[in-house]
């Protein structure tokens, strides 16, 4: 959206910071890493760091339109790489899908519930139509995020596209049923 400055804003900022995300690591304790890094001791010294980031994603998944446009839905879905590109900083999607994985871990949950004015953000991006798209490219073919067809229609119900047929038939080039 042209509307708005592209740089020097949260968005860009938090799209710059995810980039920067290390891999993400799962101990046998069940405890989440970013490749060696303590997830738990870092969140628990306080790091405000990545409420920059929750703020800057908030931003950008939920109150720009173009995620609910349902081609980028199927672009999304489908595509073998896709690059988050905003104004002249960009992250791949994978670091997107990283951040996902820390917001679903308990050690994030715990950070996050002590920190109430953020909890409602952390919950409405995790539920956030570009988020879904992460699980649909991930999802296996059972789950709550498979690609059934049912599960896909309920999930993008309230994509947007101009002609209501063009829906169903990008839902049916997303459904593996």
């Amino acid at each position: 959206d042209f509307r708005i400055p592209l740089e020097g804003t949260r968005i860009s900022s938090a799209v710059t910071k995810l980039a920067a995300l290390p891999e993400l690591r799962f101990l046998d304790t069940g405890e989440m890493t970013f490749h060696g890094f303590d997830v738990t001791r870092w969140l628990s010294g306080g790091n405000l760091e990545m409420i920059d980031v929750l703020i800057g994603i908030s931003d950008l998944f939920l109150d720009l339109p173009y995620w609910r446009r349902m081609w980028i839905v199927q672009e999304i879905c489908l595509a073998f790489n896709v690059t988050i590109i905003f104004g002249r900083v960009k992250a791949s999607w994978e670091c997107l899908h990283r951040f996902r994985l820390l917001m679903n871990s308990p050690q994030w949950r715990a950070f996050i519930s002590g920190i109430s004015d953020f909890t409602w953000t952390n919950e409405k991006i995790l539920i956030s139509q570009a988020l879904s798209m992460d699980k649909h490219r991930l999802g296996g073919s059972s789950g709550r995020y498979s690609r059934d067809l049912a599960v896909l229609i309920e999930s993008y119900q309230n994509s947007l596209c101009g002609v209501v047929h063009d829906k169903v038939y990008a839902l049916l080039g997303l459904s593996k049923d």
